[in-house]
């Protein structure tokens, strides 16, 4: 919060707690807590990236070929302000337009909102990849340990690598655009059958919700 505060501060920008709140994905109520009471949290929701999935996964906010469309950017009554309310009503659109505008994920068009990337992408420097690593990880050691401890007759979850030790260096460019090429299709086959499944994104009053699945990919090359 230190850190946010102090950029904006550097660049001359109104300092709020909803724009903190954007800005560094600490809940708004624990904002006001940590101004009066000099209390130190750790980020517990990270809107932006919520925002974007939403965008790129709601049938409401696609276009006739499943492309994010262009919002509406019109006080609380536009597009983008109903895609933020959807996602979460602790927020405003404006705090959350200033998150992703300074993350460089939109434009602004004569149409409206333009989502420029693809997914949620933390700067490289940013302290947010130390976070992403830690979930990552403890999700790897869940799985892992839910297969020691499952019945022998229930499905486990899956827990494969493949490793190749002699390739030569000239090579590794051409793997990695490989790997990049068909994990990001696998990616997206998996958003799309998920989506269908999840009741924020696709709601239906008969299922109560709250089971969380995760397909994890990385590569090292």
């Amino acid at each position: 919060m230190e850190v946010a505060v102090e950029e904006m501060a550097q660049r001359g920008e109104k300092i709020n707690v909803s724009r903190v709140t954007a800005l560094t994905g600490v809940h708004r109520k624990d904002v006001d807590q940590i101004y009066k009471q000099g209390e130190t949290l750790d980020p517990s929701m990270q809107i932006g990236r919520r925002v974007i999935a939403q965008w790129r996964r709601d049938k409401r906010f696609l276009d006739s070929s499943g492309r994010p469309k262009i919002l509406s950017l019109e006080n609380q009554g536009g597009d983008f302000a109903r895609l933020v309310r959807v996602v979460s009503r602790e927020f405003g659109h404006a705090a959350v337009l200033f998150q992703l505008e300074n993350m460089g994920a939109i434009e602004r068009t004569q149409q409206g909102l333009k989502l420029k990337i693809k997914g949620y992408q933390p700067d490289r420097k940013s302290l947010e990849n130390y976070r992403l690593m830690g979930e990552d990880a403890e999700d790897l050691m869940m799985a892992v340990l839910s297969n020691v401890s499952c019945e022998e007759d229930s499905l486990p979850n899956i827990h494969v690598k493949v490793q190749f030790d002699n390739l030569d260096k000239s090579d590794i460019a051409k793997v990695r655009n490989w790997f990049n090429l068909k994990c990001f299709q696998w990616h997206q086959q998996t958003e799309k059958f998920l989506s269908k499944l999840d009741l924020d994104i696709t709601p239906n009053r008969k299922k109560r919700g709250g089971e969380r699945v995760v397909l994890g990919i990385f590569t090292r090359t």
